[in-house]
Order: C-alpha cells, then structure tokens, then sequence
C-alpha cells in the first residue's frame, strides 16, 4: 500500500520492560488464524470460541474473514522470528472470540465481551478486549450497544481482570473512504 516498512507504532522503547507477558487479549472480530505462523506461539487454542457457528474453532473464512487475523498481529505477532512482523506486546496470549463473521444478536455480542472475563483460574482470564467492529462507520449513522452488551460491558469492567476491570479498545476511523 505503498507504506515504509520500519517502526510504525513507536513502542520498541518499551520492550526492554515489558513484551505482554502474563496477558490475555481477545480478538472479538470475524475469527483468528491460530496457525499463522506469526500469531500460532501465542494462541490459546484451548480457550477459544466462534459464536457465529457455535463451536471452539475461530478459524475465520480465509476466502473472506482475514480482518481478525490482521488486528491480532498488531496486537501480539511474536515477532523477531524472522517471519513477519511483532506486535505491539509479542509475548501476549491471543484467544480467538470469532463474532462478526455473520450477524450477530445483542446477546452474542454480550457473550463475546464478556468471555471467559471471570474464570477460576487467572491464567485463563482475558485482560484485553480488542474489538474492530460496530455500527457503520458513514458518517450518519450513530449506534450504541444494545441492553445486553452494555451490561456485559459494565461487568466486564467492574469484575474484569479480578476486580481491576477489563479493558475494552474499539478502533474506530473505517469509514474514512465514506469522507
């Protein structure tokens, strides 16, 4: 796309404190590749889940969900393989949350934020919520979460991450070829 490869997201400094280790993220998006190779030392496949067709696998259509993929590497590709790429915390566990690859109900997007938000064990608890969809992004149309998701919002940060809340990101600025 005619990008300079080289430092896009300026956060090399920190690396010699701090890589991701110990933290969760789930990718809530059209599915996560787990066996690509820059994401697979990563995934936690046990963990995982597709909502749209219910099952364990986030695996996406490659023919047309590649979206869930891409986000995951910015966040943890495991980098300085001599692969691809690194992500901005490469030793963080990636879980597949597989959503938007059809349509989904409010109660779907309320499981999605909210999985595996309070599991008994710590190791197994999401911390980060990466999440790359939403309304139309044209410019006119202005939308919420439904009741449902804005409660699983609302637990997620008040019961998150063992009472420190979990945290939530959202892209925004799709819609910039729609002006």
């Amino acid at each position: 796309s005619g990008l300079v490869a080289g430092n896009d997201v300026n956060v090399t400094s920190v690396w010699d404190n701090y890589q991701g280790d110990g933290i969760t993220i789930g990718i809530v998006d059209d599915g996560l590749q787990v066996a690509h190779p820059d994401l697979a030392p990563n995934a936690r496949t046990d963990i995982d889940i597709d909502i749209n067709y219910g099952d364990n696998d986030p695996s996406p259509d490659l023919t047309a969900d590649d979206h869930g993929t891409a986000c995951a590497g910015v966040a943890a590709a495991r980098g300085n393989n001599a692969l691809g790429v690194s992500g901005a915390a490469p030793h963080a566990w990636l879980v597949g949350v597989r959503l938007i690859s059809a349509m989904a109900t409010d109660a779907q997007e309320a499981q999605a934020l909210n999985h595996q938000l309070t599991s008994a064990t710590a190791s197994d608890r999401i911390s980060i919520y990466s999440n790359s969809w939403g309304p139309n992004d044209d410019g006119a149309t202005l939308e919420g979460p439904g009741p449902l998701a804005a409660a699983a919002l609302q637990n997620g940060v008040t019961n998150g991450r063992g009472g420190r809340g979990a945290v939530y990101t959202w892209a925004c600025g799709n819609g910039g070829t729609n002006d």
